[in-house]
């Protein structure tokens, strides 16, 4: 009878543990991102089995090369409205964060960022103030909140360009 108690007073302790949700992705996901500014489009991606790494050319100028990984890239990417007769007046931002193999829950609030990395890009004809640029400081937080479904906030600030985009908030479906 005690042998019967124990094993089922096991079983019950088991079956009491929280279920981690984890992100496997086997195709690109493509969004409409949440985070929207009055004078753009904002799209996000959730790239599989890729990485972004910073890269710096003969100009010195942050560049992104992707590579293969065993995580998974989520890109955010902020297209600024300009006047179709106006040359030279695109702006774009872009925004990599890696997310690590078996990725459940991450939350690097007043902690340096160890467990991932974030990338920052400025694109616009603004002499020396254009290129990627590592975000070494930031709140960020991501959790798979069931398996289909990450939620992502991320707020940071870049002090060697001036930027539009300082915070996102996306809650983003996987199928």
């Amino acid at each position: 009878m005690k042998i019967f108690l124990s094993s089922v007073l096991i079983c019950l302790s088991f079956s009491c543990t929280p279920q981690k949700n984890i992100l496997k992705l086997s195709k690109e996901i493509h969004q409409v991102s949440q985070t929207q500014l009055t004078n753009g489009r904002s799209t996000i991606s959730i790239i599989p089995h890729k990485k972004a790494v910073l890269k710096k050319d003969a100009f010195n100028i942050g560049y992104v090369a992707l590579e293969e990984s065993k995580g998974s890239l989520f890109k955010f990417e902020f297209i600024k409205k300009v006047p179709g007769n106006l040359a030279d007046a695109h702006y774009s931002e872009i925004i990599y964060i890696d997310f690590p193999e078996n990725f459940s829950e991450i939350n690097t609030i007043d902690l340096p960022l160890v467990a991932t990395q974030i990338l920052f890009g400025r694109f616009c004809y603004c002499k020396g103030q254009t290129g990627f640029y590592k975000v070494e400081n930031s709140d960020f937080t991501a959790k798979m909140i069931t398996k289909n479904r990450l939620k992502l906030a991320l707020k940071f600030q870049i002090k060697q360009v001036p930027h539009l985009i300082s915070e996102l908030k996306e809650d983003i479906h996987l199928k």
